[in-house]
């Protein structure tokens, strides 16, 4: 109900539903969104205004401020958004004399001074945190120095993120500071940074998944050569071939021309790995080809799976992308060829919403000749 309205510009109609129609936990979110709305109006006092109103619940309220004083940013209002967030900071210390849990809210703060350039003010406010850190480390609140550690990696103070995962006890917690330090010194560029703080996680499958990421988004960023070496560090061979098959088909998506060179180096170590080649990694390779219009090499791979449960998410995707792309009856032919229930299910849905993008493309073409 509150969607309509909101969207199309109505606050004061939006807040109205809020108020008579939204109960329970779900005003706070309404409120949420009408105050991000009231924002975009160029209205930040009536956001804040609206903001308030999500009284029963602080860290939303902190969070619903933070991110109206990036909104505030944005649209030029710096001064603005340093008084939001001034308020998000008597809210959280308000808050933290009643429950201590609330120190986390000092985390987004920071992370959104940070964000609007006010980089000393993000120093101080993790320096806040992290007295309240180390004053409660013993005592059940373990989780405020990993929540640290991200935080001051996030606005680029990678020497104290360090030094506060080094108070960690190895695994778990400090593998959580490791991940975060190492993606964030990725996205600076600082590679054999990265590199190093990856090695430093004790847990293989929070290794890979750190790697797969890094490789993901230095890609993204116009750095191939830096996603290879990462990918390069995952020692088994199977998470190595998922991880670039994940790669490529991240790059499909994006209209990367890396995508192809990528997809058949995943294939490659597939091929090598043979029956111990995961179901994962072939639906992977499988989507990734029908997403490079390679659908005779989709196809093949996916009916070598012998798993009814393992087929229907790559069926699901192929005879969508060959039915937008007008080989209808094909896309047909191949669900009505599954004889498991799921499979065939899955490969009709597929194969109904490509014939409707298909159909919508062709209306889009003729209306743009017209």
């Amino acid at each position: 109900m509150l969607a309509v309205p909101a969207h199309s510009g109505n606050v004061a109609q939006a807040l109205a539903l809020v108020e008579n129609a939204v109960d329970g936990q779900n005003k706070g979110v309404a409120y949420e969104m009408v105050a991000e709305l009231c924002a975009d109006s160029g209205d930040l006092k009536g956001a804040l205004q609206i903001a308030h109103r999500i009284r029963r619940d602080p860290g939303r309220l902190v969070d619903t401020l933070a991110r109206l004083a990036s909104r505030a940013a944005k649209a030029g209002d710096l001064l603005g958004a340093r008084e939001v967030l001034h308020d998000a900071l008597q809210v959280t210390e308000e808050a933290l004399e009643e429950n201590i849990r609330y120190a986390s809210a000092l985390a987004q703060i920071a992370r959104t001074q940070a964000e609007i350039g006010d980089n000393a003010d993000a120093f101080a406010t993790l320096d806040r945190l992290s007295a309240i850190a180390r004053h409660h480390k013993g005592g059940g609140n373990g989780m405020f120095l990993p929540e640290l550690s991200c935080a001051q990696a996030q606005i680029g103070d990678f020497v104290g993120a360090r030094r506060t995962a080094d108070e960690l006890p190895v695994g778990g917690s400090s593998d959580l500071s490791f991940m975060c330090i190492s993606k964030e010194q990725a996205k600076h560029g600082l590679m054999m940074e990265a590199l190093d703080s990856s090695a430093l996680i004790s847990s293989p499958g929070f290794k890979e998944a750190t790697l797969e990421e890094i490789g993901i988004s230095r890609t993204r960023q116009g750095n191939p050569n830096d996603a290879a070496e990462a990918i390069d560090h995952i020692p088994n061979i199977g998470d190595r071939s998922l991880a670039l098959a994940a790669l490529a088909l991240d790059e499909a998506e994006n209209k990367n021309p890396a995508a192809d060179g990528t997809l058949q180096l995943a294939w490659k170590l597939a091929t090598e790995m043979g029956p111990d080649a995961s179901d994962n990694l072939l639906r992977t390779i499988a989507v990734t080809r029908a997403l490079l219009a390679d659908f005779p090499g989709a196809q093949q791979i996916v009916l070598s799976m012998t798993k009814a449960d393992a087929r229907f998410w790559p069926l699901w995707n192929i005879t969508s992308f060959m039915a937008a792309a007008g080989h209808r009856q094909e896309a047909l032919s191949l669900a009505e060829s599954q004889e498991a229930a799921l499979p065939k299910a899955y490969a009709l849905l597929g194969a109904a919403e490509g014939i409707l993008n298909h159909l919508e493309a062709d209306q889009k073409a003729r209306n743009t000749k017209h």
